[in-house]
């Protein structure tokens, strides 16, 4: 193994503070730039406790696995070292897909839905802290329509109401009910109007590239792993599926998506916990409009980890969490959540240690096909794929996509 992946395969083993510890000091000089952070099992020993259920079907999902965590950087591995105590400030966010705008909209306007309620609920709980709303995975999803000015006014007014929310009046709306904002109103607009036009310049100068470039990878992956449940349906079949999954990814996309492997054998094998994937069947209609929707469901479940990336103003770490009304969306977000995450110092995508064991699906789907797992899942299957990323950079998925939206319309009723 090279030290990098030595490390990364030291850390996915790491599952306890002593143990990130210790990793922390074989590998100090590679990680004198880096933060982790570890969740463990067990309560949150910080001062906001954020319910994971909210009473009117409200889910608010942690990226990371368990509620307890363990945060790591060179500041407090040294003040470790010395026996001293060390503060750090640490900073939640709430993202939410677009179905929970709609409520974050009408929140303002003292709408009285079960929806709402809870939205109220929640601002009550945290408080006195206040929530940090965090509209980039919403923005991302809807990159096309602000780049050609739809929906301007159903994006700008969710802007908006994120930014109102970050000044209500609490002790008013436990008095009274009815919301009412600190800030002054204009201020508010101002703000919003300016963080819609910095995105769209972002999106129009490549930004909205990138974001479709990732969200092309998730849908075709969707799309292959549609057409192996339509073609080879039966949980006895899930084996073969998976490993016809992995060869795919690393013919078509020169890389494995990990995650995506725990997600495809959930859903292969019949597991509750990727109901979103139900929709996807033979004849159903529109069903490559329900591979793309699924697909920013995806994503959004990737993109909510860079948020840890994001370094704010008085330099917390960052705990993402995401909010949705989607009870099959919040299943699958759970599914997915990580363990722990290492950020560089750059802002690069965080590596991400999951929560679920990898030789275990390895013995499952692959079982002792040592062939297979030489030619895909061993070191040098991995250093392979990293050098033609290196050499050709991200893979064009057009002829794919194409090919495989042909196939799945072929199997199912014209989209």
């Amino acid at each position: 193994m090279t030290p990098v992946q030595q490390l990364n395969y030291e850390l996915q083993l790491a599952s306890t503070e002593a143990e990130a510890f210790l990793v922390w000091t074989r590998h100090h000089d590679r990680l004198k730039d880096s933060s982790l952070i570890l969740s463990i099992p067990g309560r949150s020993p910080f001062g906001v406790r954020l319910p994971k259920r909210l009473g009117g079907g409200g889910r608010l999902v942690s990226a990371f696995a368990h509620a307890d965590l363990f945060f790591l950087n060179d500041h407090i591995y040294v003040e470790m070292q010395a026996g001293r105590e060390c503060t750090f400030p640490i900073t939640y966010t709430i993202s939410f897909d677009t179905n929970a705008a709609s409520y974050l909209r009408g929140l303002l306007e003292n709408r009285d839905t079960t929806a709402h309620r809870d939205l109220k609920n929640l601002l009550l709980h945290v408080y006195p802290h206040k929530l940090n709303w965090q509209v980039v995975p919403y923005l991302s999803e809807n990159a096309d329509a602000i780049v050609t000015g739809k929906h301007d006014k159903a994006i700008f007014e969710t802007i908006l109401a994120a930014e109102r929310l970050d000044n209500v009046d609490v002790e008013h709306l436990r008095r009274t009910g009815e919301f009412r904002v600190l800030d002054d109103e204009n201020h508010a607009v101002s703000r919003a109007a300016k963080r819609l036009s910095d995105t769209a310049r972002h999106f129009t100068n490549g930004t909205r590239d990138t974001f479709q470039g990732r969200w092309e990878a998730m849908y075709v992956t969707v799309m292959f792993m549609a057409l192996e449940q339509i073609q080879r349906p039966g949980a006895d079949r899930a084996p073969k599926k998976l490993k016809a999954l992995i060869k795919f990814m690393d013919e078509e996309l020169h890389c494995l998506f990990l995650e995506f492997l725990f997600v495809a054998w959930d859903w292969f094998t019949g597991g509750k916990q990727t109901s979103i994937f139900s929709k996807l069947q033979r004849n159903a209609p529109k069903l490559l409009a329900k591979a793309q929707n699924i697909s920013w469901d995806v994503l959004h479940v990737m993109q909510m980890r860079q948020e840890a990336t994001f370094i704010v103003k008085d330099g917390s770490f960052l705990v993402p969490f995401f909010l949705t009304f989607d009870q099959a969306l919040a299943d699958l977000v759970s599914l997915c959540a990580i363990k722990s995450c290492l950020i560089s110092g750059k802002f690069h995508y965080p590596m991400c240690f999951t929560n679920n064991d990898p030789e275990a699906l390895v013995s499952s789907a692959v079982g002792k096909d040592e062939e297979f797992i030489r030619r895909y899942l061993s070191v040098e299957a991995n250093a392979r794929r990293g050098a033609w990323l290196d050499q050709h950079g991200r893979p064009s998925l057009s002829p794919v996509r194409q090919k495989l939206e042909h196939e799945l319309t072929k199997n199912g009723l014209p989209a």
